[in-house]
């Protein structure tokens, strides 16, 4: 069974997260509006699933919210070949969460790709981690492959700060 421990801190020290098995959903997370849509990806999801500029992908989309207050954003995005007539096409949660209902599909993840950066929040991000024009975000893009080499999810994740992230993985 896949086990990871993820921690982040805020700048009081606080941390947030927890031990997390196949099938559980933290408890810190709500849909966005218009939660699971067909749209255009990003260029880094167009880049990590190979897609032509007009091809289309499933995006899931989450606020993570401490005490309330927004912290987090998270689109995670599947390609058509992998959500399409499933519960990831759909704008409601999903019973056991995606990394369940992927495993079901038969599509697991084999290896995991995370890229960590701080840029500029665009003015969206802003307005959605009640930011002030000009702030910093750290982003983490996280592509999940199945054994076959084939993306079956990228995750780009935006933080507001500061944060510190720590990662534990168990390796079987």
């Amino acid at each position: 069974m896949d086990r990871r421990v993820a921690s982040i801190r805020d700048a009081t020290g606080s941390r947030r997260g927890r031990r997390v098995d196949h099938g559980e959903r933290e408890p810190w997370w709500q849909p966005a509006t218009g939660c699971s849509r067909r749209g255009t990806a990003t260029p880094e999801v167009k880049r990590a699933f190979g897609l032509s500029t007009d091809e289309a992908a499933v995006v899931r989309r989450r606020v993570m919210r401490v005490n309330g207050a927004p912290v987090e954003l998270t689109d995670s995005w599947y390609p058509l070949r992998v959500a399409a007539g499933t519960a990831l096409a759909e704008p409601r949660k999903i019973r056991g969460g995606a990394p369940t209902l992927l495993a079901e599909l038969g599509h697991v993840p084999h290896s995991v790709t995370e890229e960590v950066g701080i840029r500029v929040a665009t003015d969206r991000e802003s307005h959605q981690l009640d930011l002030s024009t000009g702030e910093s975000v750290l982003t983490l893009l996280r592509v999940s492959k199945a054994s076959d080499g084939n993306p079956i999810e990228v995750s780009l994740m935006v933080m507001k700060g500061p944060r510190q992230i720590r990662y534990e993985i168990e390796v079987d």
